[in-house]
C-alpha cells in the first residue's frame, strides 16, 4: 500500500483483489494461450470475440501509458451540483482526449473537458509501466464516489467520479481541480512505487517477454483473416 494514507480495511481488500485479479492474468504461461487459440476459428463470430477480448485484456495489462483525471460539465439531472471527473488511462493521451469530442465529456454545449493531472507529471517523459493497473487502483480508492454516467454518445462511462462542490468557486474546473489536487500526493505516492528506483521496471520487461508475442500472433492472425481486430 501507498506509505502515509489510512485507507479502510474495505478499501485495502479491494486495492489487494484488484493487484491480485491483474496478478492472475499476468500468471498464465505461454503454453495456455496456445492451447486456448488451438480450440477457437477466428472465422466464427464468436471464436472471433473471445480472442479479440484476449488481446483487449493482455494489450491493457502491459500497455506503458499515463493516468489522467479529466473534468467534465455536469449535465444530468440525477447529481445536480455535483464535479464529475473521468480517471482513465491512455497510451496515446492527446489522440484520447480528442476522441471525447464525440461525446458529452467534451461536446460544444458544455465546452471543452480540461486534464486536471497526469500521473506521471507532464514533465517526465517516461510512461508508467502497468498503467491498466495504476488507473485501477486510483479507481478502487474512490470507488465510494464512482457513477454511472449514460453519455450522448450512447456510451455508459463508467469510469466517472462525483465530488462535492467547494465553497466559494462557482467555476466547475476550478473546483473539481482542488478536489483533485486534494488527492495529488497520494496519486503520486502510488506511481512512486511503480516507476521508482525498485519500480515494477523489470517485472514488466519479464512478463512482455512471455505474452508480448501473443499480442502479435493475434495480430497476425486477424491480418490473415482479413478481419478487422
Amino acid at each position: 500500500m501507498a506509505k502515509d494514507y489510512a485507507y479502510s480495511p474495505q478499501i485495502k481488500k479491494r486495492i489487494r483483489k484488484v493487484i491480485q485479479n491483474f496478478a492472475n492474468v499476468l500468471e498464465a504461461s505461454a503454453g495456455s494461450h496456445d492451447d486456448y487459440l488451438r480450440h477457437l476459428d477466428i472465422h466464427k463470430d464468436d471464436d472471433a470475440n473471445q480472442i479479440r477480448e484476449l488481446y483487449l485484456r493482455y494489450r491493457d495489462h502491459l500497455a506503458k501509458g499515463v493516468v489522467y483525471f479529466l473534468a467534465f460539465k455536469n449535465t444530468s439531472e440525477d447529481i445536480p451540483g455535483k464535479l464529475l471527473v473521468k480517471i482513465g488511462y491512455s497510451t496515446r493521451l492527446e489522440e484520447r482526449l480528442k476522441e471525447y469530442k464525440r461525446c458529452s465529456i467534451h461536446c460544444k454545449s458544455n465546452g471543452s473537458g480540461k486534464t486536471l493531472l497526469q500521473i506521471p507529471k507532464r514533465s517526465l517523459p517516461t510512461p508508467a509501466v502497468f498503467a491498466h493497473l495504476l488507473e485501477r487502483i486510483f479507481q478502487t480508492v474512490l470507488e465510494q464516489r464512482q457513477y454511472d454516467y449514460l453519455c450522448k454518445c450512447d456510451t455508459n462511462h463508467g469510469d466517472i467520479f462525483r465530488f462535492d462542490p467547494v465553497h466559494g468557486i462557482s467555476d466547475e474546473f476550478t473546483a473539481a481541480k482542488c478536489r483533485v489536487m486534494d488527492l495529488k500526493k497520494q496519486f503520486e505516492k502510488w506511481a512512486e512505487i511503480f516507476m521508482g528506483p525498485m519500480g515494477l521496471e523489470s517485472l514488466h520487461k519479464e512478463v512482455l517477454s512471455i505474452h508480448g508475442p501473443l499480442l502479435k500472433r493475434i495480430e497476425e492472425m486477424f491480418k490473415v483473416a482479413n478481419i478487422r481486430l
